[in-house]
């Protein structure tokens, strides 16, 4: 690798922090500097001081959560592994912006995979705004960061029509006509999007409800959305489809 890093953990609960300390030194020759801080104040201070471009977050700290020491800071130009000991609200806000955590204990494979992204994601432009994209008010209208080759794209929710599996990536049709290919899987969104008017209607298929214009019965059931493609429906799915749209 042709850069290195230096890094920051915030971790108030010292058996973790040195654990994931020890292991970034050892595994990681890359990360050529590793501070500790256990607060946001701490933190917030460590973090003026010595720059880090690659911050393991805890949200639940002493004097806050891990949202209020982005909040302060003042220039957002690190990448950022959030970690918490709890599967709770906060994680679907993260995994829209396309931001890694790890859930406490940390497994060596999660940490492993959140590394590998982290990498990916410095390649990236946009760090600045998927971060913006998390603190974002929940009132404002939602958005979704999809990666590509040399950025992450923000894109409302509102304006994806449909979701179409094509192996282990994902096609997103938007309602201008524009398409955008993302190297994770539709399973991967199923869950973020399904509490948005998104329900899977295929297991290749997840589809915005807004913009079906017509539903077919026969030939096995499909749906044609305002851009006039087709949708199959699976015959699994059907009467659950149906039942959904009022039919």
């Amino acid at each position: 690798m042709s850069f290195s890093l230096s890094c920051l953990i915030v971790e108030d609960e010292p058996s973790s922090s040195d654990t994931l300390q020890a292991y970034l030194a050892l595994e990681y020759p890359e990360i050529t500097k590793i501070q500790t801080a256990a607060s946001i104040e701490e933190a917030l201070q460590k973090q003026a001081t010595y720059h880090p471009n690659l911050i393991f977050l805890d949200i639940e700290l002493p004097d806050g959560t891990g949202f209020d020491f982005l909040r302060k800071v003042k220039r957002r130009d690190f990448e950022v592994v959030f970690i918490t000991g709890h599967d709770n609200y906060a994680i679907q806000a993260i995994r829209f912006a396309a931001i890694d955590y790890l859930l406490k204990p940390i497994l060596t494979e999660d940490l492993i995979n959140a590394m590998d992204s982290v990498f990916s994601a410095l390649d990236k432009k946009d760090r600045m705004n998927r971060l913006e994209l998390l603190l974002q008010n929940p009132n404002e209208s939602r958005r979704i960061a999809l990666p590509q080759k040399n950025e992450y794209i923000l894109v409302a929710v509102s304006d994806i029509m449909y979701c179409e599996a094509d192996g282990p990536y994902t096609r997103f049709i938007l309602n201008d006509g524009k398409m955008l290919m993302v190297s994770k899987g539709l399973r991967e969104y199923d869950p973020l999007l399904s509490e948005s008017n998104f329900f899977r209607v295929h297991k290749s298929y997840l589809v915005n409800r807004k913009y079906i214009k017509k539903v077919v019965r026969s030939d096995g059931g499909y749906l044609v959305m305002e851009n006039d493609n087709q949708v199959p429906i699976s015959k699994l799915k059907k009467d659950e489809v149906f039942a959904s749209l009022g039919l």
